[in-house]
């Protein structure tokens, strides 16, 4: 499983106006996906609220593809994977929020992050 991959994920995703392509994965340690997410405009989670909050950011409260991979990994996975692209699919920066490193800390198990730049 490699960033490639997320990449073309991110892809296959529509673009919306003023709305982001992102698309997350979460590895074990022989490189097979545990859980992937993409982005939401539309829905939220209290667990993202209360790590928004703790990091002085509470209007971020929509889904980040990073927390919908972690929440759907259930505690489990050592790497993430983050993929980001434009309008006309040419990778971008994809670093994770402060929100979303929080959440990465409380998971607890993910050691490495890669993501585009």
């Amino acid at each position: 499983m490699s960033l490639e991959y997320c990449v073309a994920k991110a892809r296959e995703m529509p673009f919306i106006r003023d709305q982001k392509r992102l698309f997350a994965v979460v590895l074990d340690k022989r490189n097979r996906v545990i859980s992937e997410g993409s982005n939401s405009y539309t829905k939220t989670s209290s667990r993202q609220y209360h790590a928004a909050k703790r990091v002085g950011m509470p209007q971020k409260v929509c889904l980040h593809a990073e927390a919908v991979a972690l929440f759907k990994s259930k505690g489990k996975g050592c790497k993430l994977i983050v993929a980001r692209v434009d309008s006309k699919g040419v990778p971008c920066m994809s670093k994770p929020c402060d929100v979303c490193m929080e959440l990465i800390r409380l998971h607890g198990g993910i050691r490495s992050i890669e993501f585009t730049v």
